[in-house]
Parts: structure tokens; C-alpha cells; sequence
């Protein structure tokens, strides 16, 4: 009960609220009516677990570090979700817990032809590389279908997790399923020589794993690649990097131009201000246009902006609990979820002193329907305002950012190309 009322609220509320995008790929690769075990990318703690319960339509049991289970109340609660203990090398020996009763568990889970979700990389590390695979889940597989002379006809499935940038207000996610891989298909292996069956299994599974996860072979790329994106988006094309396929074509230019040392150029510049991130080029009609629409919807406008400031201290708040990124991008979401909610309920508050005669609700649906654009509201005065600094800044920071953007522009005209030369060729 706990499962599904958990499930159908992160489905339904918060993953559409909280998230650009959640876009599924490749479900129709999902086997049916057969016993299955995930095999999933780790790059964000415990918010991968969420979605892949959320969005997947059967139920789910989740294979979880033995150490988060340090009470009982935890133990019953974690048990209605699914969750099953299971004790990781690195952890060392844990008190209550074997695993040797995991295996059992899981081996009984799987004759029932239920899915279980494991995370075969065995750490959560955010990073756009694929770590080595550990052999359990080839072990585990292998061995339920010895136990029942292969005819479970079980698969392993890889699923492939990519987030644009985790940390973003409004992240984007993708959820790529790859072929499933037929146990059965190595029986003849393993009969021979069990050892060597897991480890063609474990290959094989790292590879589909890899075969639809975006990757980056070094951290410069990262840091152009974030810099590159972050420039479009905030050049008002909010949509213009979408997915793992505009991200792959981003790279792809970032790494072959002539020019890619300006997307250093704002990291190495001392005092160039935001107006970097806005387009130079400022028609006068269009400007005033947008300064007309911006006065109109100003209460929106502020809306949004306390919006960005709830997302600013939530990332601000959620840095303090580490400084890695696949833990503080996940707490930062959940924490910008909890102080929206709290926000949400001060205006009601605060609309309830001042509006005595009119009900709150009605504003509160408001606001809360409204959120999912404050994305694009805010983005749009972001931009009107780093034109206004444009026009009144020193003639020297002009020259720069006139040469960031007519790169970043070319970028660009050059990913819209792109994407539609690959359209034309489909």
C-alpha cells in the first residue's frame, strides 16, 4: 500500500513539478510476463531508485546498502517499499545482516516472476562514465535459473540514466532501456565452467549498460560541455539542449571547434558579469516588446523569482550535507521540494491576513500550477536584465562578451543543424 501510494505520488506530482523532463526511451525492449532484474546506472544516489519505482510499471524490489537500515522502525518501513539489505564489501561485516539471505530472498523473488533493481557499479559516483560492473548480478541470475534447470526464462535488463545536469533547477532526465539479455543464452557457459558464465554475463552487461549512457572520457569535457549548455540555455533557447542526443552533438562541436578556449574565457575572466550568457544582438522593437510583456506579468515574474531563490538556498542548504555532486543534487531536489511546499503554504498564509473577504485556495492552485513555468519566467528576465547591463556596460567587457557570443551562436546554428540533417536522414 505504502509501495503504490508513494509510487503514484512521485509519477504524478512530484517528478512532474520538480523535473523539466522525464523522457523514456526504448520500453517497448521491456519483456512481459517473465522474471526480470534491472541493471541500472548509479549517478544519483537514491533519486535513481525513485524514478525507476515511479515510472516503471511494475513494482519493483530494490537491492539497498545494509547500512541505512539502522533501526526498526526504518527495517519495517524500508520493507513496504520493497527495499532488501544487502552488505557491500567496502561496508565491511554488518551486525543482523547476510548476505547469503539476500541471495536467498532475491532467488525467491525471481521464481515468483517479480523485477528486482540492482545498481551493478555498486557505488553512486556522479560522473558521465560507466564504472566496472560487479559480478552479482550475473551470480544471481545464473544461479536462480541453475536452481530451476534454466526454464524461468529470466533477463537481465540495462537501463541507462541520463540527467542533464543534476544540481539545475528543473533538471532534464532520461530513462534508456537496452536490449534484455537472456540468461538462458548462457547455460551452455556456465554448465562448463560456472566462473567463466558470470564473467561473459558481467561483460555483457556492462556493455548494454554503456551502449545508451552518455559518456565523457575526461572532466574538461565535462566542465566545457556545462559551460556550453549553460550558455544556451540561458541565452533564453530553454529547450535547445534537450536529452542525451542535443548533449552528444554539443560535445561533438565543442570538442572539433577552433575556438573552443572561449568557453574557458568567462572562468578565466575576472569581473565579466552574467550579461555573458545573453545574446548581444538587441533589436530595438522586439526590446521594448518584451519590456511591455515583462511589466504585464510582473506578479508572475516575482513569483518566479521567489521561486529561484527557495531552488538557490535549497542548492545553498543542500551543499552543506557533502561535496559530492550525486549526493547534493539529490538532496538539493528533495529539500527544494520541502521548502516550495512550506513556501506555498507562508503565501497562503500571508494572503489569508491580508484578503480576509476572499478565499486562499484559489491562489494557492494558482501558484502551484503555475510553477512548472517558472522556469521559462525566469529565464526571460534573466535575459531582458542581462540586456539592460548590455547596453549600460563598460565598452571593453562589450568586445568579450560580442566574441563569446558570436561562438556560442555558431554553436548553435550548428546544433540546430544538426539535430535536422538527423531528422532528414530518419
Amino acid at each position: 500500500m505504502l509501495y503504490q501510494l508513494l509510487k503514484w505520488w512521485l509519477r504524478l506530482f512530484y517528478f512532474p513539478l520538480f523535473f523539466g523532463k522525464v523522457r523514456k526511451k526504448g520500453w517497448h525492449l521491456i519483456p512481459q510476463n517473465k522474471p526480470l532484474i534491472l541493471a541500472v546506472t548509479h549517478p544519483l544516489m537514491y533519486m535513481d531508485a525513485m524514478l525507476l519505482g515511479a515510472y516503471f510499471d511494475r513494482p519493483l524490489y530494490f537491492l539497498t546498502k545494509s547500512t541505512v537500515f539502522t533501526s526498526p522502525f526504518l527495517k519495517k518501513i524500508f520493507k513496504m517499499l520493497n527495499m532488501i539489505p544487502v552488505v557491500r564489501k567496502m561496508d565491511g561485516p554488518q551486525k543482523g545482516f547476510n548476505n547469503a539471505d539476500t541471495f536467498g530472498a532475491c532467488k525467491q523473488i525471481l521464481a515468483q516472476g517479480k523485477t528486482i533493481l540492482i545498481f551493478p557499479e555498486g557505488t553512486s559516483i556522479w560522473e558521465r562514465q560507466v564504472r566496472p560492473v560487479k559480478s552479482g548480478t550475473a551470480r544471481l541470475a545464473l544461479e536462480t535459473e541453475a536452481l530451476h534447470d534454466f526454464n524461468l526464462a529470466s533477463a537481465i535488463l540495462p537501463v541507462s540514466l541520463n540527467y542533464d545536469e543534476p544540481a539545475d533547477w528543473f533538471p532534464q532526465v532520461e530513462i534508456v532501456v537496452g536490449e534484455a539479455l537472456n540468461v538462458k543464452d548462457y547455460q551452455k557457459e556456465y554448465a562448463k565452467q560456472p566462473a567463466r558464465g558470470q564473467r561473459k554475463l558481467t561483460k555483457d552487461v556492462e556493455l548494454g549498460m554503456k551502449a545508451e549512457f552518455f559518456q565523457l572520457d575526461s572532466h574538461r569535457r565535462e566542465k566545457a560541455l556545462a559551460f556550453g549548455r549553460q550558455c544556451i540555455i540561458q541565452r533564453g533557447n530553454f529547450h535547445s539542449v534537450n536529452y542525451t542526443d542535443d548533449l552528444r552533438q554539443l560535445d561533438q562541436l565543442i570538442s572539433t571547434a577552433q575556438e573552443a578556449s572561449l568557453l574557458n574565457l568567462k572562468l578565466q575572466w575576472e569581473g565579466i558579469s552574467d550579461s555573458v550568457f545573453a545574446p548581444f544582438r538587441i533589436r530595438p522593437f522586439r526590446f521594448i516588446l518584451h519590456n511591455v510583456f515583462g511589466f504585464m506579468i510582473a506578479p508572475l515574474g516575482l513569483w518566479s523569482g521567489f521561486c529561484r531563490l527557495i531552488q538557490q538556498f535549497s542548492l545553498k542548504l543542500a551543499r552543506k550535507t557533502s561535496r559530492e555532486k550525486e549526493v547534493y543534487g539529490a538532496n538539493m531536489l528533495v529539500i527544494n521540494s520541502l521548502l516550495f511546499l512550506l513556501g506555498i503554504l507562508s503565501l497562503g498564509f500571508g494572503i489569508s491576513l491580508f484578503s480576509e473577504n476572499y478565499p486562499v485556495w484559489p491562489f494557492l492552485l494558482i501558484a502551484l500550477l503555475s510553477y512548472p513555468m517558472v522556469g521559462k519566467v525566469f529565464t526571460f528576465y534573466f535575459n531582458l536584465w542581462a540586456k539592460w547591463k548590455q547596453i549600460l556596460g563598460k565598452p571593453e567587457q562589450k568586445e568579450i562578451i560580442f566574441k563569446i557570443d558570436q561562438f556560442i551562436f555558431s554553436l548553435e546554428k550548428d546544433l540546430k543543424g544538426a539535430r535536422f540533417h538527423e531528422q532528414e536522414t530518419i
